[in-house]
């Protein structure tokens, strides 16, 4: 994952709330991305089909921050290969004063 933070720029294009579309960098939001594991506990099928990752990232002043279909894309994008996400969890939020 270390291609995702040694980036430049992490760019997302959507469509904004009128309908037009519109990118914006991504990369300032992402802190921290570690690989944590590559294969459950007694999972019986190639480790490289499960992986598990761990984001920190910040949120902007619109409240935006980093998606995990994002995440999802860029990894796919730098593979060359499709990804299907399973099980996505949240566990835990963090707020700083700034």
């Amino acid at each position: 994952m270390e291609f995702l933070k040694e980036a430049h720029e992490l760019l997302w294009h959507d469509i904004d709330k009128k309908g037009r579309p519109h990118q914006r960098d991504c990369w300032p939001a992402l802190r921290e991305l570690q690989l944590c594991n590559r294969c459950e506990e007694g999972c019986e099928s190639l480790c490289l089909d499960v992986v598990q990752l761990r984001l920190e990232a910040s949120i902007d002043s619109m409240g935006r921050s980093l998606k995990p279909v994002q995440l999802q894309h860029w990894i796919a994008e730098q593979m060359g290969e499709s990804l299907r996400m399973t099980g996505v969890q949240s566990q835990g939020l963090e707020l700083l004063q700034c």
